[in-house]
């Protein structure tokens, strides 16, 4: 017993772990399913770990991985999301059940909706203490930086966040992949496509 009383841990996700299998997105390819297995322990029993490959039998760099219970199930996406593995930032969240479900997680995953349109990413979300500097030293890791730009409101203050123009599409894609919904000074990251001014002011 004593299960109870636990159930919205994480309510962020959208409430409790439904499901005991995990996909783990941004794996190496070098990555082992032991390594994977021993990564995930940490967190709870680990039933199974399966690694889709593609037609010539190469891993296709993500995984599933089945945990014993909810409890640690929930435990590992918490433990286990947005950390780095390997030298890349692992994606841990509820595998989307074969039928229904795709719905809803599109946006996140499915590259924001097609392929990454401009350069110029807006990053949400900053602590106000971040620096330029610190920003630029982030996305750096993702690809060739142009320009952070931080807005200031009337009194010279930073106002929370910034404009990080990377040097091409592929850079770009790259850094949201890498830096959205990441901890970075304390805080969870806004990163998307920076809106043009003029329409598509909308959605946000």
């Amino acid at each position: 017993g004593g299960g109870g009383g636990y159930g919205g841990g994480g309510g962020g996700g959208g409430g409790p772990v439904s499901s005991t299998r995990l996909y783990v997105g941004n794996l190496d390819f070098g990555t082992t399913e032991d390594s994977v297995r021993q990564h995930f322990l940490r967190s709870g029993d680990v039933q199974d770990v399966y690694f889709p490959k593609d037609g010539d039998g190469r891993p296709r760099g993500f995984a599933f991985v089945t945990m014993a219970d909810l409890g640690g199930a929930e435990k590992a996406i918490q433990d286990t999301d947005g950390i780095e593995f390997e030298g890349r930032m692992l994606k841990v969240n509820c595998a989307r059940p074969k039928g229904g479900g795709g719905g809803g997680y599109g946006g996140g995953g499915g590259g924001g909706g097609g392929p990454v349109s401009s350069t110029r990413l807006y990053v949400g979300n900053l602590d106000f203490g971040t620096t330029e500097d610190s920003v630029r030293q982030h996305f750096l890791r993702s690809g060739d930086v142009q320009d952070v730009y931080f807005p200031k409101d009337g009194d010279g203050r930073p106002r929370g966040f910034a404009f990080v123009t990377m040097a091409d599409l592929g850079g770009a894609e790259k850094a949201i992949q890498d830096t959205d919904g990441i901890e970075f000074e304390g805080r969870m990251l806004k990163v998307n496509c920076a809106r043009p001014k003029g329409g598509g002011g909308g959605g946000y």
